[in-house]
């Protein structure tokens, strides 16, 4: 009887593990398809994230800038990239791109020809960015291939730029950003490998250093309408009905690609970044927050732009992610 009762606990506990990792599976089951749309692969995933929501923990490291730091003081910094060996790529508003090394101490710096407002680096120290074509009719942003110089000798796709501008009396044109305007944004996943969006989809593409679409990587988002107060504000800007799917993209140095879902530029009130995040296969992975002006993630590091509003300063810092080693890559990994 003893042999019996004992042979039923430890069968209960059995299938209570079973009945428990099966759940746990069912519960990371990613709930998207893949296709095949014209040739190309199609990855679509669900609204909601395979490992739901992650909080990074993070730890400052570094910080270039400072008031009584004589290597440098930033005017407006436009982009940040870091390069392979951790050296720190800092766009200004003058298209200076000055380089410092992962101790923060100034290497070098250049000019390029050409304004791109988002932009990595190939293998060979090529431009792969966005480019921006201004008429009195028309603007586009284009994917574009450049020397270190700036001088563009590939175009890889172009999409419209819908920023107002208006022409006055005497010749001069009016400029104006909104933050609201679809724009078009790119990433490098490795040094052969490129992400590209434009967010009147939700829909990102997967390039080689060549410009060929590899795959597409898309969501099941509904779109958001303006709200109808700031929609009557914007109105003369001719922005359309729905808002952008996302404001920015970029990735780590494991191939995951983040894409910005909220808007952060001019909102004084947006303290974060909402983030979801993509494996480089275009798995959705997780959601997140992160501070409002992140730009780069690499082995381990997050890059970001700090304002301080009191000393009307531009920092840029690095931070540890302490927690770096338990973020997932990939599906079931």
């Amino acid at each position: 009887m003893r042999y019996k009762s004992n042979l039923i606990f430890f069968l209960s506990i059995f299938f209570a593990l079973v009945l428990l990792m099966s759940s746990t599976h069912q519960e990371n089951k990613w709930q998207g398809t893949i296709e095949k749309e014209d040739g190309i692969r199609v990855i679509k995933n669900p609204v909601e994230p395979l490992y739901g929501e992650i909080t990074f923990e993070l730890e400052e490291d570094l910080s270039i800038g400072n008031e009584d730091d004589d290597n440098f003081l930033f005017y407006r910094i436009r982009d940040i990239t870091v390069d392979d060996l951790g050296n720190i790529y800092v766009k200004d508003q003058a298209y200076g791109i000055e380089i410092f090394d992962k101790q923060g101490n100034p290497i070098k710096g250049f000019k390029i020809e050409k304004s791109f407002p988002d932009f990595q680096l190939d293998e060979d120290g090529n431009i792969i960015g966005i480019f921006r074509t201004f008429s009195e009719s028309s603007q586009t942003n284009s994917v574009c291939k450049a020397n270190s110089d700036g001088k563009i000798y590939e175009t890889y796709a172009e999409f419209p730029y819908n920023m107002f501008r208006q022409k006055r009396s005497g010749g001069s044109i009016l400029s104006v950003t909104t933050g609201w305007e679809k724009d078009l944004f790119i990433s490098k996943i490795n040094n052969q490998t490129f992400v590209y969006g434009y967010p009147e989809e939700y829909e990102l593409s997967v390039i080689d250093e060549s410009g060929q679409l590899l795959c597409k990587i898309k969501k099941d988002e509904p779109r958001r309408k303006f709200p109808a107060d700031r929609r009557n504000r914007l109105k003369k800007y001719n922005l359309g009905e729905f808002q952008p799917f996302f404001y920015l993209i970029f990735t780590d140095s494991e191939g995951r690609i983040y894409v910005q879902t909220n808007k952060t530029w001019a909102e004084d009130e947006v303290k974060e970044k909402e983030v979801d995040i993509f494996s480089k296969n275009g798995y959705y992975l997780y959601k997140t927050s992160l501070p409002k002006h992140t730009y780069v993630i690499k082995m381990g590091y997050l890059y970001a732009l700090i304002i301080d509003e009191d000393e009307g300063m531009e920092l840029v810092k690095r931070f540890k992610i302490k927690n770096w080693d338990q973020i997932k890559k990939g599906v079931f990994e």
